[in-house]
C-alpha cells in the first residue's frame, strides 16, 4: 500500500494542478486582482456557498447564530457542493464529511437478512449511532422511515435542498431527544421561482451498479407574490449486485481474519486467503463417522473433499468449499414527490401547508439455503437418495446414519424484498407578533409503511422431515417417513446428494416466505416565540434575544407477521432434527419477525436565551453567552431536564473562541422498548476455549429501557486573519460522556462481555448441548465516552482569471470507549479510521469548472481488545485514500444555468482495506467505511428555465 499509495497521492495532487491551469492563463492573481471575479462574502464566517439564491441560515439554536459565530461547531454542506461530491443522492455527498463515521450507505447493505434497511441511507454522526442522529427538514422532525428508528435521507426533496446544516454536538436542549450527537437539518430552498430539471446516469467500471435518476422541481407565485407555490418530483433507479459476482478481482479470493484452526487457540484468529465453507458442499458433505470427508459431485457421485489449511468447523483457507461471501448491493428502485405552498393572509401572518410522499422497493439477493453446523441433516441409513456405494459402505460397516452439509444451490436463492412507503404533512403559520418578535406553530403527521419479505428460506420441521426419505412398502414409492406415521401431511421428499434439479412442489413445501408489515406513525406538534428583550443598555451591550416554545408528540408502531415466523418449533414425530431448534420460537432457519405493539408520548418545554454581553472593549471585539433549557415528559419513563450553556469570545479581530456544556438525552425509540423479536442463527468464538460454536439468537425490545444521558463538552477557536483575505480556520474539541447508555450487543459482544463480567449480559445467556442460547435484548450499558477533535478550513483567491475554492475538514477521535455493567472498558479509538479526512479544490472559471476531492481513511487496528499473538496473528488494517472528480460546462443558449457534468468517484479504483465480520458469512471489509464498488462514472445534464 505503502508504494501505490505514494504514487496515487503524486498522481491525484497532479490532477488537482492540471485542474487549476486548464485554461489559458489570462491574469496572475489573488482575489484583489482585477482581472478575477470579485471574492464571494464571508457566510459569517463559513465558507460562502458558490450556489446563487437567499441569504444562508445556519441554525445551531433555536435563535439563529450563523456558522463560525455559532457557540456549537457548524458545517454547512451547499447544494453545489452536494452536487460536485456525489451526484447520485445527498447521502453519499454527506458521507465524506468526517464527521460522519460509519454511514449506512445505500449503494450497498451490509446487512445478511432481511432487516428492512437494504437501500436506505441513515446518518451517523461521530459513529454513535444513527438513532443517535437528530435529522430534519426545515427544522422539523420527519418520522422514522425504517425498523431502526431512523430516518432514510434519501426521501427528502433533494433537488429542492439549499444547505444541509450540520451542528456536531449536542443540541437536546435546542431541539430535543436524539441529538446526543448532534443535528442534521436540511434546509429547503421554499422560494425557488422557475423550472429546473436534472437527468444523469452512472456505471460502475464493472460494468453494474448501472443507475440513472431525473428530477424535476418547480416555483411559482400567484395572488400578485401573496401565494408561493413549489413541487419537485424524482425518482431514482439502482441495480444491485450480485452475492456471488465475480467481477471485483479482490471479492474472488476471499480474505478474512476467521477463527484459527480447530484444537489451536493460539492466536484465536488468523488472516488467511481463499477462505472457503469446511462444513457443507453444493452436493453435499459427510461430516462425520467413517464416512466423514466424503463429497458428492453434480451428479450425487460420491468424491473424497479436499480440505484446506486452518480447518475449524465452519471455515478453511483453500479446499473444496463453497466461498463464503456475504449480500453485496441491493437494488433500489424509488419515487419522491413533494409539494409545498404558502400565503401571505395578511402582512403579518403565512399559512404554509406541505407533502411528502416517497415510494422504494429494494429487492436483495442475499445468499443459498443451507443445512450445516447445529441444523445439518440426518441421514438414516436406507434413506433411497443414498448413493449405492455409500449404501454398501453404511451396511458393511453398521453405521445407522451420518450427519450432511449442504449448500442448496438447486433451491430457489434466499432474497430479501423491501417495500417502503413514507408519507408526511404538514400544516402551520408564521407571523410577526410586534417589534422583531415572532411565532412559528405547526403540526406535522408521518407514517410510514414497511413491508419485508425474506424469500424462499427453508421451513425447519418441513426440511428435516422431507430430508429423511424411506420407501413405502406397500407401493414402492418413495415418501417422507413421518407421513407413513400420519404426519406431515403433503410432505415432498427432498434428494439432498448432488445438485440435480428440485421439482417446484419440493421447493415450494421446504421453503417459505417470512413476512412482516410494520407501520409506524409521528405526530408532532409544536409552537416556537423569539425575538429581543428590553434594552437594557445597563446589562448589554444590545438586547437579548429569547426563544421558548412547546411541542407534543406521540409515535406508535404496530407489526403484524406470518404465522410460520410466530410458530414454536415441534419435532415430534421426527428423526434427525436439530435438537437445539426444539421448542424455540419461530418455523424458519432465520428471520421469525414477531408482531409489535407500542406507543410512546412526549411533551416538552424550552426556552433558549442569548446574551449578548459586552463588544467593542479592550480585549473583548464581542462576549456572547447562551442558553436553553427543556423539560421532557415521557410516557414511558417520566421526566428529564436537558439544558446547555455556551459563550462566544472574540478578544480580537479575526480571534474567535467557544465553548458548550450540555446535558442532552435520547430516549429508548418505540422499536427499541416494543419490538417482538427476530429470530437468527450463525456461530460465535466462545471466549472459554477458542472453539467456533453455533448460536441462536432473538433479537427483542426491553420496555425497561430508561432514556441515557449525555454530557456533552465543546470548546474550539475560529482564526480569521486580516491579512489572509478569503481564509477561515476552526478547530474544535468534544468530549460527550454517555450514562445509561442503551446499546445492543451482537452475540460474540454478549458471549464476550459476559466472560468479562457482565453479570446484566449473562442473565440473557444460556448454553446447553454445545449451542448458545441469546436473549439479544438492548441495555442500558454503564457508560459510552466518545472524544476527538474537528478541524475545518477553507481558502478562497483568484488564478487564471477564475475562483479557486479550498477546503479542508478533518476529524482525529481520541476517545471512543464503552463499557457494560461488570466489564472492563474498551476504548476502540486507535481502530482503523480514527483520523477521517477531506481535502477539496475547486476551480470556477467562466463557462468551465473543475473539482478534485481528496478522501483519506487512517490506518489502524483491526480491534483494540485483541492482543497481538493471542486472539488475533495480525491486529492491523491499512489506510485508504480516495480521489473523486467532477467537471462541469455551462451551456449557452440552452435555459437557464444550463450545464453537462461528469463525476468519477474512486478515481483509481482503490480496493477496501480486509476488515471482516465473520458469522455464518464473511463480510470482507465494513462497506460503511469503505468503498467496495469501485470506480463509479456518472454523467449527466442540468438547466434552469
Amino acid at each position: 500500500m505503502l508504494k501505490s499509495g505514494r504514487f496515487q497521492t503524486s498522481v491525484s495532487i497532479a490532477i488537482v494542478a492540471l485542474c487549476l491551469a486548464a485554461t489559458p492563463a489570462m491574469a496572475q492573481g489573488t482575489g484583489d486582482s482585477k482581472d478575477a471575479p470579485p471574492a464571494p462574502p464571508r457566510a459569517n464566517g463559513q465558507i460562502a456557498p458558490t450556489t446563487q439564491g437567499a441569504d444562508l441560515v445556519v441554525t445551531a439554536s433555536r435563535i439563529a447564530k450563523a456558522g463560525y459565530n455559532a457557540p456549537t461547531p457548524v458545517t454547512v454542506v451547499s447544494a453545489e457542493q452536494i452536487k460536485q461530491t456525489a451526484p447520485n443522492d445527498i447521502a453519499d455527498a454527506l458521507s465524506t464529511l468526517p464527521a460522519f463515521r460509519g454511514l449506512s450507505n445505500r449503494s450497498v447493505d451490509t446487512g445478511t437478512s432481511a432487516n428492512g434497511n437494504a437501500g436506505a441511507s441513515l446518518l451517523n454522526l461521530r459513529g454513535l449511532g444513527a438513532n443517535r442522529t437528530l435529522v430534519l427538514l426545515d427544522g422539523r422532525r420527519v418520522v422514522s422511515s425504517n425498523v431502526s428508528g431512523s430516518t432514510d435521507v434519501n426521501l427528502m426533496p433533494q433537488n429542492l435542498v439549499r444547505s444541509v446544516d450540520v451542528v456536531t454536538g449536542g443540541a437536546s436542549a435546542a431541539y430535543g431527544s436524539d441529538a446526543v450527537a448532534g443535528v442534521v437539518n436540511f434546509v429547503l430552498d421554499t422560494k425557488f421561482e422557475g423550472v429546473k430539471a436534472e437527468m444523469q446516469g452512472g456505471i460502475s467500471r464493472y460494468g453494474d451498479a448501472g443507475s440513472y435518476r431525473g428530477t424535476i422541481a418547480a416555483g411559482h407565485g400567484f395572488a400578485d407574490g401573496r401565494g408561493r407555490v413549489i413541487a419537485s418530483l424524482e425518482y431514482f433507479h439502482k441495480n444491485g449486485i450480485s452475492t456471488y459476482s465475480t467481477a471485483r478481482p479482490w471479492r474472488n479470493d476471499v480474505s478474512a481474519w476467521i477463527p484459527n484452526a480447530t484444537g489451536v487457540t493460539t492466536p484465536a484468529r488468523v488472516l488467511a486467503n481463499g477462505i472457503t465453507y469446511s462444513g457443507r458442499s453444493y452436493g453435499g458433505l459427510i461430516l462425520n463417522g467413517a464416512l466423514k470427508g466424503t463429497d458428492f459431485t453434480a451428479n450425487g457421485t460420491p468424491t473424497p473433499f479436499i480440505y484446506g489449511s486452518k480447518v475449524s468447523s465452519v471455515f478453511m483457507a483453500g479446499g473444496d468449499g463453497p466461498s463464503p461471501v456475504a449480500p453485496f448491493g441491493a437494488s433500489v428502485d424509488r419515487i419522491n414527490g413533494f409539494l409545498h405552498a404558502e400565503y401571505d393572509v395578511t402582512d403579518n401572518w403565512t399559512l404554509f401547508g406541505e407533502g411528502t410522499l416517497s415510494r422504494s422497493h429494494t429487492p436483495f439477493e442475499q445468499y443459498y439455503n443451507y443445512n450445516a453446523g447445529s441444523n445439518a441433516l440426518t441421514i438414516y441409513s436406507g434413506n433411497p437418495y443414498i448413493p449405492a456405494a455409500i449404501q454398501s459402505q453404511m451396511t458393511a460397516q453398521g453405521i445407522a446414519s451420518f450427519t450432511l452439509g449442504k449448500y442448496w444451490s438447486n433451491l430457489p436463492e434466499n432474497v430479501a424484498d423491501n417495500y417502503s412507503t413514507t408519507q408526511r404533512f404538514v400544516g402551520g403559520l408564521n407571523g410577526k407578533l410586534g417589534g422583531d418578535w415572532t411565532a412559528k406553530a405547526y403540526f406535522t403527521h408521518g407514517q410510514s409503511q414497511l413491508k419485508v419479505f425474506d424469500r424462499n428460506i427453508l421451513n425447519n420441521r418441513n426440511i428435516y422431515a422431507a430430508a429423511d426419505a424411506v420407501v413405502n412398502p406397500a407401493n414402492g414409492q418413495i415418501v417422507c417417513r413421518s407421513t407413513l406415521n400420519g404426519l406431515d401431511p403433503g410432505c415432498t421428499p427432498i434428494n439432498p446428494f448432488g445438485t440435480g434439479a428440485i421439482n417446484a412442489a419440493t421447493a415450494a413445501y421446504v421453503t417459505g416466505d417470512s413476512w412482516r408489515y410494520l407501520k409506524l406513525t409521528q405526530d408532532v406538534a409544536a409552537v416556537n416565540v423569539q425575538g429581543s428583550l428590553p434594552d437594557w443598555a445597563a446589562l448589554w451591550s444590545k438586547p437579548a434575544s429569547l426563544a421558548v416554545g412547546a411541542e407534543w408528540r406521540r409515535e406508535t408502531a404496530n407489526q403484524t407477521s406470518d404465522a410460520v415466523s410466530q410458530a414454536i418449533n415441534n419435532f415430534a414425530g421426527l428423526r434427525g432434527a436439530a435438537s437445539s431448534q426444539s421448542g424455540t420460537l419461530g418455523g424458519f432457519y432465520a428471520s421469525n419477525p414477531q408482531p409489535i405493539s407500542g406507543r410512546v408520548t412526549v411533551k416538552e418545554l424550552y426556552g433558549e436565551l442569548a446574551l449578548p454581553v459586552a463588544a467593542d472593549r479592550p480585549f473583548i471585539k464581542a462576549l456572547d453567552l447562551n442558553a436553553a433549557v427543556r423539560l421532557t415528559d415521557y410516557s414511558t419513563s417520566g421526566q428529564v431536564v436537558t439544558w446547555k450553556l455556551g459563550g462566544v469570545w472574540k478578544p480580537v479581530q479575526g480571534l474567535t473562541l467557544r465553548l458548550t456544556r450540555s446535558r442532552d438525552i435520547r430516549a429508548p425509540n418505540i422499536l427499541e422498548l416494543f419490538s417482538g423479536g427476530v429470530a437468527g442463527n450463525a456461530t460465535v468464538i466462545d471466549p472459554r476455549t477458542g472453539a467456533t460454536v453455533p448460536f441462536l439468537g432473538y433479537t427483542r425490545g426491553n420496555p425497561d429501557l430508561k432514556p441515557e444521558k449525555a454530557n456533552t463538552l465543546t470548546f474550539g477557536m475560529v482564526v480569521q486573519p486580516a491579512f489572509l483575505r478569503g481564509f477561515d480556520m476552526s478547530v474544535d474539541y468534544y468530549d460527550i460522556k454517555i450514562s445509561a447508555a442503551i446499546a445492543s450487543l451482537s452475540a460474540q459482544d454478549t458471549i464476550n462481555q459476559c466472560a468479562a463480567g457482565a453479570t446484566v449480559v449473562c442473565s440473557q445467556i444460556q448454553f446447553t448441548n454445545g449451542t448458545y442460547y441469546l436473549n439479544l435484548l438492548p441495555f442500558n450499558l454503564a457508560s459510552a465516552r466518545n472524544s476527538g477533535l474537528d478541524i475545518e478550513a477553507g481558502y478562497r483567491f483568484g488564478l487564471l482569471g477564475g475562483r479557486v475554492t479550498l477546503r479542508a475538514l478533518g476529524n482525529l477521535t481520541t476517545r471512543n470507549v464503552s463499557q457494560a455493567p461488570g466489564a472492563a472498558p474498551i476504548d476502540r479509538a486507535r481502530e482503523a479510521g480514527q483520523f477521517n479526512g477531506t481535502l477539496t479544490a475547486a476551480y470556477d472559471r467562466g463557462t468551465f469548472s473543475a473539482f478534485v476531492q481528496e478522501r483519506y481513511i487512517s490506518a489502524g487496528l483491526y480491534n483494540a481488545q485483541y492482543v497481538t499473538g493471542v486472539d488475533i496473528d495480525r491486529n492491523h488494517v491499512p489506510g485508504r485514500l480516495y480521489t473523486d472528480v467532477t467537471l462541469k460546462n455551462k451551456l449557452r443558449g440552452v435555459g437557464k444555468d444550463s450545464e453537462v457534468f461528469v463525476t468519477v468517484n474512486n478515481l483509481f479504483n482503490v480496493k477496501p482495506p480486509v476488515l471482516s465480520t465473520v458469522s455464518s458469512f464473511i463480510l470482507e471489509s465494513n462497506y460503511s467505511m469503505y468503498d467496495p464498488v469501485g470506480t463509479y462514472i456518472t454523467a449527466g445534464f442540468r438547466t434552469r428555465f
